[in-house]
């Protein structure tokens, strides 16, 4: 029997997702600033495409090399390799959408989640690189809760 723990937190993870773009896409709408909301798909879209990219080309490479075929370990590294700079781009234009509601928000946490994301993706071969990602969730999740009632925009400021 296995637990349906995983499945749930797929789930929530899923509607966090859904939930945060819901949210950039207000604070577009707000900002009168299509990039914001713009960038935030493209980016989260290029996320999901590296690693069901990198899981479709890894996972049977890696079956195939078990039953012995070395020439596996291309398809391996070529599902590695663009499930990484698929998400590593996803994440830079992900960072650009939450520079921008920065400015318009003046709430510098959102830049500062956006640079974690980004160091994360870039450490995700190594452990630290999911801490990073998480910690950026937190101060994203804390960055909304900052958000003043009247925004500063840089342009007010």
């Amino acid at each position: 029997m296995t637990s349906p723990i995983p499945v749930i937190g797929q789930i929530l993870a899923l509607v966090g997702f859904v939930l945060v773009l819901a949210a950039l896409k207000v604070i577009s709408n707000k900002a009168n600033n299509s990039k914001i909301f713009t960038n935030a798909i493209i980016g989260i879209v290029l996320v999901a495409i590296g690693l069901l990219a990198g899981i479709i080309i890894f996972i049977p490479s890696i079956v195939v090399l078990i039953y012995g075929n070395t020439t596996a370990m291309t398809g391996s590294l070529i599902g590695i390799i663009l499930g990484y700079v698929l998400t590593v781009t996803g994440f830079v234009i992900f960072r650009n959408a939450l520079r921008l509601v920065a400015n318009f928000t003046g709430v510098s946490l959102f830049n500062t989640a956006g640079i974690m994301f980004l160091i994360g993706s870039i450490l995700i071969i190594i452990f630290i690189g999911t801490i990073l990602a998480f910690i950026g969730w937190i101060l994203l999740a804390i960055a909304f809760f900052s958000i003043p009632d009247e925004y500063k925009t840089a342009e007010n400021t």
